[in-house]
């Protein structure tokens, strides 16, 4: 579910689809990529429920560094759940909107995509396992929060201000959060052990 964002986004930047592509099918094809998405973790609401009754939530988890005991790991709970409806559900509507708001072609593909890849970072966040994730996909939205208040900077100073004033905040929060994972594994005494700290 995570990927399919990162997926679709990379197709849709690809160069020179915004002249052989109509724009009526990036429209409603994008909104109805999320919105099975949306469907789909709707489906996980009566495991979700039946986890939540013994305290427990669902997990995945692929290795990626093993030597260091790295892995990307998600996890949904109640809560994860409802933000990641609130992302697929909300990112349905803002991608049929946006099929009707942008006169230019290439500026609407170029939402189109920066979007996705937003949708994909943000369901990262927030159905994240392990804090290397957690990491990860925070800066990943940084940069495609970035992107989108942005999006008229070439045109507006005031875009590339926000953009830039978004970028910092975000930037302070990840520092913050490597500080605070950093003293996490001290008090855990375990510093000297990347997997622990991360995991």
């Amino acid at each position: 579910i995570n990927a399919i964002p990162f997926a679709l986004a990379a197709l849709v930047a690809l160069p020179g689809l915004s002249r052989l592509l109509p724009r009526w099918l990036l429209t409603w094809g994008a909104a109805a990529v999320m919105g099975g998405l949306f469907a789909a973790l709707l489906g996980y609401l009566p495991a979700v429920t039946v986890a939540a009754e013994t305290k427990d939530a669902l997990t995945f988890s692929l290795p990626w560094v093993a030597s260091l005991g790295l892995s990307l790991s998600y996890y949904v709970d109640g809560l994860a759940l409802i933000f990641a409806l609130v992302v697929t559900g909300v990112g349905t509507l803002i991608l049929i909107y946006a099929g009707y708001y942008f006169d230019d072609a290439d500026e609407h593909f170029r939402f189109t995509w920066q979007m996705l890849a937003f949708a994909g970072a943000m369901l990262g966040v927030v159905m994240s396992g392990n804090f290397i994730m957690t990491f990860i996909m925070w800066e990943l939205t940084s940069i495609t929060s970035f992107l989108l208040i942005s999006f008229k900077g070439a045109k507006y100073e005031s875009a590339r201000f926000a953009g830039f004033q978004a970028l910092f905040v975000t930037g302070v929060g990840a520092l913050a959060m490597i500080a605070g994972l950093v003293i996490m594994g001290i008090a855990a005494g375990q510093i000297t052990d990347a997997g622990m700290i991360f995991d």
